[in-house]
Parts: structure tokens; C-alpha cells; sequence
């Protein structure tokens, strides 16, 4: 016992000084900052189960280098103050070696920032969850298996545009999501002969229960003599629904259509929201294809697992933490230090590589470890990071969803044009 404990000490020490964390009685730990509480406390279990099913799935498998790999799991509160308070106290255990999380880009940005000023080697970021334009080349610590909002800015202006939506009010949280969303719809659908006619934000809030969004309301559906005839909405669940109430109050007579974006699409929006003014309300949302024979594998055990479908993000929580897992095999090592471009594009890299598929660990591993380029398509599709740690936009897909009776359905996808 005593033999042991010193070694763990030499252990934390070497650790300390960016040394290898060796040790085959310890397990490898990669953090999940994930949100319990907040705007999009609705996403948080789903991307915990999902991590922890893909855990459970390379531990039996034989886990990463011979060892297992353990998740401590924190919430980051929908907010940037509780993600950095939750990543620092993870990043503090010198035993883990990345962070999939946190959900929203503000909050990215904060942590991201935040980890840098500790002594290096830094912990990796790799979230699912956050979009913003403005987190492209924001650190080689930083990754994320979801498209930036670049493309489905475009992808809501042309679909505005095509539905004949001339003039356009856009309300948009103000966070770093809100803004770069909004802008990037903004600029392309002026480029294409709209006007935007109202840009009204609010504030970015742990919850909206006592917010009043009176001014935000006539603000946006009666800006002047030119009223709107598409109200474009970059919001979560909570507060966008919120916002509906008080907007139904503004509206007599006809209503311009109400267009949104994937932080509000989800039932727990729809339910919150005024029946009537989101009834046919259309939107974008990085397209799933829920007949891929990879994310059938996810979902169908999940479901069996869980009892329960997966939300959205779930698969990108689970692609996150065996990108991860696949990185620290192929270079052999258990360090902070091993996630650099070339080992995270070695894995799923524009540059291809052998197709590897959900839940398939052991081919994995055994060809990176033999020093092969593996092409990995996970549950959300095919990441292909590229020199920035975005998804290179070649193989991001949009979808194009509607309200209709309650409930959302997919009307069409859509590939991002120049």
C-alpha cells in the first residue's frame, strides 16, 4: 500500500510536468461538461447517456491503450461562469486528458480561455454542441463534431428568400451563438435583395421565468411602416417560446412566418410556445439522416439501453468521446499533449482514410495503431475536421423543418451553396 501510494504521487508530479500519464491501475479520464440546468437543460441527460454508452462500449472492448476510461461528468449550466468554474475543477485532476463540452460557444469561449492560462500541457475541447462562426481558429485546443453556424446561416437565408420573404425582423440572443447566427443570415439575405428590417437582441439568462419580452415583441413585429414578413429567431427552447407569447400579443391579422434555427428545435419549444402564431413555422438544423446504417447502430442501442430516443446532440456527444479515445490510441500515449491537428485528422481528416463505423472499437484501434489514416463516420455523419477543427463543410447537410399539428417534421435537406 505504501508502494502504491508513492507511485501515485510520482504519478500526479510527472503528471504535473506534462509527462505521460502512465500507470496501468488508473483509469484514463476525459470530462463531460454537459447542461443540467439553463436554456438547454433539455440536451444535458441525453448527452451524458450517450457518452456513457460509448464508454461502456470501448471499455468492454478492451479500452483505450489497455486501460479503462472514466467520465467525471459536471453541469456547465447553460453558462459560461459555471462551465470555467466545472473545467477548471476538471482540469485540475491531472489524470484527464480532455473535455467533450461545454454546450453553448459562449461558454466554449470562456473555458477554452480559461484553460489556456493554466500551466500547459492545456486540456482539449472538443464540444458537439457549439456553432458559432467566431470559435473557427480559436485554439489548437479545440475541436467540435458539429457544423459552424457559417453554413446554416446561408442555408435559412436562401430558404427565406426562395419562400418569397422579402423583409425580414430578426431577434437573436445576445451570445456569441445569437450573434454569429444572426449576422451570417443577416449578410446573405440582404446579398440576396432582402432587407432586414428589425435586429433586436436580449440578454443571455440562466432562465427566462420572470422575463418580460414586451419591448423585444414590438420591437420586432412593429419596427415602423415596413413590418416584417419573416421573423427570424435565434433562441434556445425557454426563452424562444417565452418570446412567442408576448409576440401573439403584438400580432392582429395576418402573421409573417416565424422561422428558426436549431436552438429552438424541439418539442420542449413547441410546448412552451404559442400554438397558434408557431403553427407552420419552418427552420434549419444540421440535417441527421436517421437511415445511415451509423446512426441506426447509435440509436437502436440507445434505445435499448435507455428506453428512450436520443435527442439531438446526443450523437455528437458520442462521436466526440470516441474521437477522442481514437487519438490517444494511435499515438500509443495517455498525455494532454497528443491532441494535435495531425493526430485528430489522422483519425477523421479530410485527407481520408479506411472507413470505420459506430460501435467498431477494435478494427479501430487496430488500424491506427498500425499507424493507418481511418476515416471515421460516426453517429452524426462524417466529421472530417479540418486544419481549424471545424467539419469541413463538403459534408455538412441542412435540414429544413416545420410545425405542423404540434409536432416537427423535415421538409427538406439542403446542402450549403457558395
Amino acid at each position: 500500500m505504501l508502494r502504491r501510494s508513492a507511485g501515485g504521487l510520482l504519478l500526479l508530479l510527472l503528471a504535473a510536468c506534462g509527462e505521460d500519464i502512465s500507470g496501468e491501475d488508473l483509469p484514463i479520464r476525459v470530462g463531460l461538461l454537459a447542461p443540467f440546468s439553463g436554456a438547454l437543460q433539455g440536451y444535458g441527460p441525453a448527452m451524458r447517456n450517450a457518452v456513457l454508452m460509448a464508454v461502456d462500449e470501448i471499455n468492454r472492448a478492451g479500452g483505450v491503450v489497455g486501460r479503462s476510461l472514466d467520465v467525471p461528468i459536471k453541469n456547465d449550466g447553460t453558462a459560461a461562469g459555471p462551465s470555467t468554474a466545472a473545467a477548471l475543477e476538471l482540469a485540475a485532476d491531472p489524470t484527464l486528458v480532455a473535455v467533450v463540452g461545454p454546450a453553448t460557444s459562449t461558454s466554449v469561449r470562456a473555458v477554452v480561455t480559461a484553460l489556456a492560462q493554466q500551466a500547459p500541457p492545456h486540456v482539449t475541447v472538443v464540444s458537439p454542441t457549439a456553432t458559432a462562426p467566431e470559435l473557427t481558429n480559436l485554439s489548437e485546443q479545440f475541436y467540435r463534431t458539429v457544423a459552424s453556424d457559417a453554413y446554416q446561416g446561408i442555408v435559412a437565408a436562401d430558404k427565406a428568400r426562395a419562400l418569397g420573404k422579402s423583409r425580414a425582423s430578426i431577434l437573436h440572443v445576445d451570445n456569441a451563438y445569437g450573434r454569429g447566427l444572426s449576422k451570417m443570415f443577416e449578410d446573405r439575405f440582404t446579398s440576396k435583395g432582402g432587407t432586414v428590417v428589425a435586429k433586436v437582441s436580449y440578454p443571455a439568462l440562466d432562465d427566462y421565468k420572470d422575463y418580460d419580452f414586451t419591448a423585444e415583441a414590438k420591437a420586432v413585429l412593429a419596427p415602423g411602416s415596413d413590418e416584417p414578413d419573416l421573423v427570424f429567431l435565434v433562441t434556445y427552447f425557454e426563452d424562444g417560446a417565452k418570446f412567442t407569447l408576448f409576440a401573439s400579443k403584438q400580432v392582429s391579422g395576418s402573421s409573417p412566418l416565424f422561422f428558426g434555427c436549431d436552438g429552438n428545435k424541439g418539442l420542449d419549444f413547441v410546448t412552451g410556445a404559442d400554438a397558434t402564431l408557431i403553427e407552420g413555422m419552418m427552420g434549419t438544423a444540421p440535417a441527421l439522416d436517421q437511415n445511415d446504417v451509423n446512426y441506426r447502430a447509435f440509436a437502436d442501442r440507445y434505445r435499448q439501453i435507455y428506453k428512450l430516443d436520443p435527442k439531438p446532440y446526443a450523437e455528437n456527444a458520442y462521436d466526440a468521446l470516441y474521437l477522442v479515445a481514437y487519438a490517444l490510441e494511435r499515438v500509443d500515449r495517455v498525455a494532454r499533449s497528443v491532441f494535435t491537428r495531425a493526430a485528430m485528422q489522422a483519425v477523421s481528416g479530410t485527407d481520408g482514410g479506411s472507413a470505420v463505423g459506430v460501435n467498431q472499437w477494435q478494427t479501430g484501434r487496430a488500424l491506427v495503431r498500425g499507424g493507418g489514416r481511418m476515416d471515421y463516420k460516426g453517429a452524426s455523419g462524417d466529421i472530417n475536421w479540418d486544419a481549424a477543427g471545424d467539419v469541413d463543410p463538403s459534408g455538412v447537410t441542412y435540414e429544413i423543418w416545420k410545425i405542423e399539428q404540434g409536432q416537427i417534421v423535415q421538409v427538406e435537406t439542403i446542402k450549403p451553396q457558395p
